[in-house]
């Protein structure tokens, strides 16, 4: 096995984990963040 193929597995390996951790952070833990604690609660106006 060339050390090139080890190489390439654990690039793609990383920048695919840096993609996915990108887009939890700025995606989808806002959204869950909003989801859960920016409701209203009974009887509460917003300013």
């Amino acid at each position: 096995m060339k050390q090139q193929t080890l190489w390439e597995g654990m690039a793609i390996t990383i920048m695919g984990g840096l993609a996915l951790g990108t887009l939890v952070t700025l995606g989808l833990i806002p959204t869950l963040y909003w989801l859960l604690f920016d409701k209203l609660k009974p009887g509460e106006e917003k300013h």
